[in-house]
C-alpha cells in the first residue's frame, strides 16, 4: 500500500566525495521521500492516564534511536488516549513509546476494577510501519511483546510485521488489520469477537500481578511492571507462540481465572479464547505461527482463496476421507485400528477410587471397633460401605473379641435394563491378621437386580472368586496410613452392563493422609499397575499408575443424613470424595494411551446441598503400536470449567436465573503417516438451562513442513431468535465471509472491505467477481 497524501519530497544531495566533478557514478542517491505522519490510539495496562508519548526512529541495523522523533503534545488522557505526529519514511518502521514520568501515573486494573499508580519509568511500546499519513496504534502488553521480539530479531518492516502477525495470531485475533489497530475495550463493553479476545487477555495480564504470578513481587505498580516486562521478556521469536519461562503457564492460568470469573470475563462468551489457550499451551511445531501475507489485489485474494478451500478440502479428505464415505481418510484408519486394539477393554482406573477407598473404610471400621473406640459395625464410604461381621454367615458381633470377618460392598456403577436398574458392585470378605499386618480377601463382582414385581432384588454372581492380600500400616488411632494391595480382583463393567475384563492382577502401594482435626477427612497417594485379563489369563491391557490421588473436602450431615457443606451451625464431621488426578499409561497390545486426568475445584452450589469438581481436565496423547514402534496420531488437552456454580442452587430447577455455565477448549495435534499436520483449537460455552450453546469458535492450521499453510478462524453465534451466523477468516491473507443460517447468499471479503466473490449456501459454490468459481465444500 501507499500512502493516500502527497509525499513531502526533500532532495538533498551530498557532496561527492574525492573532490572533482561531479559524476553520475559518484552520486549519491536521493533519500527516500518523506512525509507527516499521524499516530493516535491508546495506552492500555489497563487504560493509561498521564503517560508521556514518545516516537523514535529505527536505526539501519535494527536498533531503535533513544533520542525521540517526536514527543505528543500532551499526555495520554483518562481514557489512556495519545496523538503523536512526525515526519517518516513511508513503509519504514517505526517505535511508539509511552513511559509513565517521574510524577507518576495511573491505570484502571481491569482485574480489581481500581485505579492505582504505576511507578515511574514503567514503559511499552508499539512498532508501526507506517501506510498511510494517519494510522492507530494501540499500546499495550501485547504490543510491547511484539516490539521485544522485533527488537531481538533486528527490527525491519518485515520482522515489525511477523512479530505483530504472531502476537496478534497468539491472542486469536482474526482482524487484517495490525494487532495495535485491534481496539481496546472492557469485557463488559467489547462487541466483535477480536474486541473481546483482546480485552479478556488484557484482564489475564491484570490477573497475572494480581495473583503475584510468574515471581513478581512488590506493590500493585511493582507487580504490573513486572509482568509487562516478564512477557516482553518471554517472547522467543518473530515467528514463535512459545514463551520462554515460567510466563505461557502464568498467563494461561491467569487467563482461566479470568474466563471462569463472571465479574472478570463480562459479557464476553469464553469460547472465542480457545485459539488462545490453545496457543499459550503450545509445544512443537504447533508453535509455530504463519507469515502475514503481502497485500493482495482482487486478484490475487481470488486465486488465493480459490487455493485455500482446495487446500482445506485435500487436507479434510486426506485424513477424514471424502464425502462420500467410501474411502477412509488416514486419520480414519489410524482411529480404526486403535479403537481396534482397545474395544472390549474399560481402563480399569475406577478401582483405585472405589476399591480401595472402601477398603480402606473397612480397615477403620474394624480397628475401631476391636480397640473399643466404636460400637458401630458400619460405615459408609463414598463409593460403598463395609460392616464387621462375628463370622461369613452374616452374623453381628455384640463384642469386640467376636468381631472375626470385614465385608465390604464396593459400588461400580448402575445401569438399566429394561428401564430395570442393575447395580455392579464388587463384594469383598477380608480376613484380619491374627499377628502381623498383612490381611487376606475373596471377592466377587455381583449384580444386583431391583424389579419392581419382587420383594427381594436379584443377586447374580459374575465370575469367578478372586484372592489377595492387603498390607496396612496404622496410626496411633488405629487408622490406616500406608497401605499395599496384590493379588487379584474380580470383573469390571461396561458402561452397559457387561463384562469388560474377566478380572484385573493389581499391585498398588500408597499412602492416606488423615486430617487431625477431622480424622473422617482423608486423602489417598498410589502408584502401581492393574493388569487386565480374560478368563484365560491373557492379558488384555495393562494400566501403569504413575501416580494417583483422591482427596475429600470437609462435610456436616443434615438431620435426614445427607451431606451437606460445613456452617457455624453444622461443623464438619465427615468428609466426601472431592479432587482426583491420575497420571496413568493404558497398553493394550496395538495400541497406547499416555497422559493425565484431573478433576478439582470442589465447589458446593449456593444451598449447599451439593458440590461438584468445577475443573476437568484431559490430556495426553494416543498412539498405535506396529512392531513395536509407537506412532502418534493425536495428542492434545480438553478442558471443561463450570463457572458461577456457587451462584446456582442445585435443589431448584435451572432457569434464566438459577445457572452455571460449562465452559470447555480442546486443543489438539492430530497427523497421520505421510500426511499434514493439523493444529486444531475448539471452545463453546453452554449455560445449563440452554439446550444448545450460543458460540463457539473453532481453529485450525495445516503444517508443511512445520510451516503454517494456513491459519483459520471460525466463530459460530447464535442471536436472541436463535439464528446462527458463522464467520470465517483467513488470518493470514485476510479473506473472510459471515454467514447467516436463514440467508441464501454470503459475500466473500477481502480485508473486510472489497468484495470478491459471493458463496451460495445452500450448493457451496462460491463465484468470483471474475467470473470464476470454486466448491467451498
Amino acid at each position: 500500500m501507499r500512502f493516500a497524501i502527497a509525499a513531502i519530497a526533500s532532495a538533498v544531495l551530498l557532496a561527492a566525495c574525492g573532490g572533482g566533478g561531479g559524476s553520475g557514478d559518484d552520486a549519491t542517491p536521493a533519500p527516500a521521500p518523506q512525509a507527516s505522519v499521524e499516530v493516535s490510539g491508546v495506552a492500555a495496562k489497563g487504560v493509561l492516564a498521564g503517560g508521556i508519548v514518545t516516537a523514535h526512529a529505527v536505526r539501519a541495523d535494527g536498533t531503535i534511536s533513544a533520542e525521540a522523533l517526536a514527543t505528543a503534545s500532551a499526555p495520554t488522557d483518562a481514557s489512556g488516549r495519545y496523538t503523536v505526529r512526525f515526519v517518516g519514511v513511508p513503509a519504514q518502521p517505526y517505535v511508539i513509546k509511552v513511559t509513565v514520568p517521574q510524577g507518576g501515573a495511573t491505570h484502571r486494573d481491569e482485574a480489581t476494577g481500581q485505579t492505582q499508580s504505576l511507578p515511574p519509568g514503567f514503559a511499552m511500546r508499539a512498532v508501526v510501519v507506517p501506510a498511510t499519513a494517519t494510522i492507530t496504534a494501540n499500546v499495550t502488553p501485547f504490543s510491547e511483546m511484539a516490539a521485544e521480539a522485533a527488537e531481538d530479531a533486528g527490527i525491519t518492516a518485515d520482522s515489525a510485521r511477523q512479530a505483530n502477525h504472531t502476537i496478534k495470531s497468539m491472542l486469536g485475533i482474526t482482524a487484517a488489520e495490525d494487532l495495535t489497530a485491534v481496539p481496546v475495550k472492557s469485557t463488559a463493553d467489547a462487541s466483535s469477537a477480536d474486541e473481546q479476545r483482546l480485552a479478556v487477555m488484557l484482564t489475564a495480564v491484570s490477573q497475572m500481578a494480581l495473583d503475584a504470578a510468574a515471581g513478581c513481587s512488590g506493590d500493585a505498580g511493582a507487580r504490573a511492571q513486572c509482568v509487562v516486562e516478564t512477557l516482553a521478556n518471554a517472547t522467543t521469536s518473530t515467528s514463535s507462540y512459545a514463551l520462554s519461562g515460567a510466563a505461557a503457564g502464568a498467563l494461561g492460568t491467569a487467563l482461566r481465572t479470568v474466563l471462569a470469573t463472571p465479574t472478570l470475563v463480562g459479557n464476553v462468551p469464553p469460547a472465542v479464547l480457545a485459539p488462545a489457550v490453545a496457543a499459550l499451551e503450545c509445544e512443537g511445531v504447533a508453535c509455530n505461527a504463519p507469515a502475514p501475507a503481502a497485500a493482495l489485489d482482487a486478484d490475487g485474494a481470488i486465486g488465493a482463496t480459490k487455493t485455500l478451500f482446495t487446500e482445506i478440502r485435500s487436507d479434510v479428505a486426506a485424513l477424514f476421507g471424502g464425502a462420500d464415505a467410501t474411502q477412509p481418510g488416514a486419520l480414519n484408519l489410524e482411529q480404526n485400528k486403535f479403537g481396534a486394539a482397545m474395544s472390549g477393554v474399560q481402563v480399569p482406573a475406577q478401582l483405585l477410587q472405589t476399591d480401595l477407598d472402601v477398603l480402606m473404610t473397612g480397615f477403620d471400621l474394624y480397628s475401631d471397633f476391636k480397640t473399643g473406640r466404636s460400637q458401630s459395625t458400619y460405615a459408609y464410604s463414598g463409593p460403598g460401605y463395609c460392616y464387621v461381621l462375628k463370622d461369613s454367615q452374616g452374623t453381628l458381633p455384640t463384642a469386640a473379641a467376636d468381631a472375626n470377618v470385614l465385608q465390604c460392598s464396593a459400588y461400580m456403577g448402575t445401569q438399566f435394563v429394561n428401564n430395570v436398574p442393575v447395580d455392579t458392585m464388587h463384594q469383598f470378605v477380608i480376613q484380619p491378621a491374627v499377628t502381623g499386618d498383612t490381611w487376606t480377601y475373596t471377592a466377587r463382582a455381583q449384580k444386583i437386580t431391583y424389579n419392581p414385581n419382587a420383594t427381594q432384588p436379584t443377586v447374580t454372581q459374575v465370575g469367578q472368586v478372586r484372592n489377595g492380600t492387603i498390607t496396612a500400616t496404622r496410626n496411633a488411632n488405629g487408622q490406616t496410613t500406608d497401605f499395599a494391595v496384590g493379588g487379584e480382583v474380580p470383573a469390571t463393567f461396561r458402561s452397559t452392563g457387561q463384562v469388560d475384563a474377566d478380572h484385573s492382577a493389581w499391585n498398588i502401594r500408597g499412602t492416606r493422609a488423615i486430617d487431625a482435626a477431622n480424622p473422617s477427612l482423608k486423602s489417598i497417594s498410589a502408584q502401581g499397575s492393574i493388569v487386565s485379563k480374560n478368563a484365560g489369563g491373557d492379558t488384555l491391557g495393562t494400566l501403569q499408575i504413575k501416580s494417583a490421588t483422591f482427596d475429600q473436602i470437609p462435610v456436616a450431615i443434615d438431620g435426614n443424613g445427607r451431606k451437606v457443606a460445613p456452617s457455624a451451625a453444622r461443623p464438619a464431621t465427615a468428609g466426601d470424595l472431592a479432587n482426583a488426578s491420575l497420571d496413568v499409561q493404558w497398553t493394550v497390545t496395538g495400541a497406547e494411551f499416555e497422559g493425565t486426568f484431573a478433576a478439582t475445584g470442589s465447589t458446593w452450589d449456593k444451598s449447599g446441598t451439593k458440590h461438584i469438581p468445577t475443573q476437568l481436565m484431559l490430556q495426553g496423547r494416543l498412539a498405535n503400536i506396529a512392531s513395536g514402534v509407537k506412532t502418534d496420531f493425536f495428542q492434545g488437552k480438553l478442558s471443561v470449567v463450570a463457572a458461577g456454580y456457587e451462584q446456582q442452587e442445585a435443589q431448584k430447577p435451572v432457569s434464566e436465573t438459577n445457572f452455571y455455565t460449562l465452559n470447555a477448549t480442546l486443543s489438539a495435534q492430530v497427523t497421520a503417516p505421510n500426511r499434514p499436520l493439523l493444529a486444531v483449537s475448539f471452545g463453546t460455552s453452554l449455560r445449563s438451562f440452554e439446550d444448545a450453546p450460543k458460540s463457539a469458535t473453532l481453529a485450525y492450521r495445516s503444517f508443511a513442513g512445520g510451516t503454517p499453510r494456513m491459519a483459520i478462524t471460525v466463530d459460530a453465534t447464535r442471536d436472541a431468535q436463535g439464528v446462527a451466523t458463522v464467520t470465517l477468516a483467513e488470518t493470514t491473507k485476510g479473506i473472510s465471509m459471515s454467514v447467516r443460517e436463514d440467508a441464501a447468499s454470503a459475500d466473500v471479503m477481502l480485508r473486510g472491505a472489497t468484495k470478491i466473490g459471493v458463496l451460495d449456501v445452500d450448493t457451496g459454490v462460491m463465484t468470483f467477481t471474475d467470473g470464476s468459481f470454486v466448491s467451498a465444500f
